[in-house]
């Protein structure tokens, strides 16, 4: 018998195989640095919702009465909000590190991708079922970057280390948080539907990344065509 976990995370490794080579081209780029910047203020931007929408899943469990898995949400989510509390202000000390002047870019409007991303999140928890959520809490938590893969970025972009401090710590905690998100998604009593929900939600936060690092992309090419173009009349 598949385990839901082992289910999601297939739906994960079958859009990572397509996320994967835009990931590399991302970062092939003479000006990586520059770019790390854009993916820091986007995973900003990301991270910085998810304690909210967690208290959100978390109030409207405790209203479904008579919900077996919506009861199981409470102790789940209880836990895992103080885990992820504080981890948007990590970024913004990353980002300091690099330069003070970079803060406001936090302030940013979100791209399109982002917003809708985040927006399906809250939609489907408020008026759908709050296990959306963890189709969604499933990306991040089953694909922690690794120690090396950071050091690796932290070389090509020689940005001081200081800069990274958000990465490393999620490449140290997040394989317990997977595994306690697996246990707990095994643990539930779901029906096929709310199967069928959760991968739904998986495969959409998963094609929205896909869509972020091509917004992401797009700012790289133009910044790769205008910095020479800029040298040239400078010259």
């Amino acid at each position: 018998m598949v385990t839901t976990s082992a289910l999601l995370l297939s739906r994960i490794e079958a859009m990572q195989s397509m996320l994967r080579p835009k990931l590399e081209k991302f970062w092939q780029t003479p000006y990586p640095a520059e770019s790390y910047i854009d993916y820091a203020v986007m995973l900003h931007q990301v991270v910085r919702a998810s304690v909210p929408l967690m208290e959100r899943a978390l109030e409207r469990a405790a209203t479904l009465d008579g919900d077996p898995v919506a009861e199981a949400l409470i102790p789940y989510y209880t836990h895992h909000i103080p885990e992820e509390r504080g981890h948007d202000r990590w970024l913004v000390e990353d980002l300091e590190e690099i330069d003070p002047a970079l803060l406001p870019r936090i302030e940013e409007m979100p791209s399109p991708a982002v917003a809708e991303m985040i927006g399906a999140q809250y939609y489907w928890l408020e008026h759908h079922h709050p296990s959306t959520l963890l189709g969604y809490i499933m990306i991040a938590e089953s694909t922690p970057p690794s120690e090396a893969g950071v050091s690796k970025l932290r070389d090509l972009t020689a940005l001081p280390a200081e800069a990274f401090r958000t990465l490393y710590r999620h490449a140290q905690i997040d394989p317990y948080h997977r595994a306690d998100l697996f246990a707990f998604l095994d643990g539930l009593d779901l029906t096929d539907r709310q199967v069928s929900d959760l991968s739904l939600a998986t495969t959409h936060a998963s094609t929205a990344y896909i869509r972020i690092y091509r917004e992401l992309q797009g700012r790289a090419d133009q910044r790769a065509a205008r910095e020479p173009a800029m040298a040239a009349a400078a010259g």
